[in-house]
């Protein structure tokens, strides 16, 4: 480039833990963190907290650093809130313990992490309204859930703690006859 013929403007965009609804089946740090929360795999839950925020906002931001002349130049952070894991695991309780699901809420002894980040830039200048946690959560797990990507512990083909198959004996009938039990 030479000198003073082009120019560029740089924004950027640093989000927290990111979650929201996956388009695609393969694992992502929040995903298996809830996975492991909803289905009991992941306990006791830390004693941490993130700055986290859903995708669409995150795709939001992308959107409006491109398009919000103000934004040139700047830095943003981008967070919903910062979350104590024991806030995510008792979010997901509250909506799937009761339909069953072995959700874990124990928390676990140790630090008290608790990063603060300011996301008020993000808001004054790209005006973004986040989503809050429970919709991004639950937006999470279903989408995961529709996509495949979770399932019950003990639904058919999903893999228990001990290693085994769930539900293999009735896939295979009573007993693993092949009989199919009544």
């Amino acid at each position: 480039i030479e000198e003073g013929s082009h120019k560029f403007e740089l924004v950027t965009v640093n989000p927290g833990l990111i979650t929201g609804p996956p388009i695609k089946k393969e694992a992502y740090t929040s995903g298996d963190m809830m996975k492991g929360i909803i289905t009991g795999a992941f306990s006791p839950v830390p004693k941490v907290s993130y700055p986290m925020v859903d995708v669409r906002d995150v795709a939001e931001a992308h959107v409006r650093a491109l398009t919000v002349k103000e934004a040139a130049g700047r830095r943003f952070i981008l967070n919903s809130g910062d979350h104590w894991m024991s806030e995510l695991a008792s979010t997901i309780a509250d909506e799937y313990a009761p339909k069953g699901w072995p959700v874990t809420t124990e928390v676990g002894e140790g630090g008290d992490f608790a990063p603060i980040l300011d996301n008020t830039a993000s808001k004054d200048v790209l005006g973004i309204n986040y989503i809050d946690l429970k919709t991004s959560v639950i937006d999470t797990i279903e989408a995961m859930l529709k996509i495949g990507s979770l399932a019950m512990p003990g639904a058919a083909g999903e893999a228990q703690p001990d290693g085994s198959a769930g539900g293999e004996a009735e896939a295979q009938g009573e007993a693993g006859t092949g009989e199919q039990a009544d």
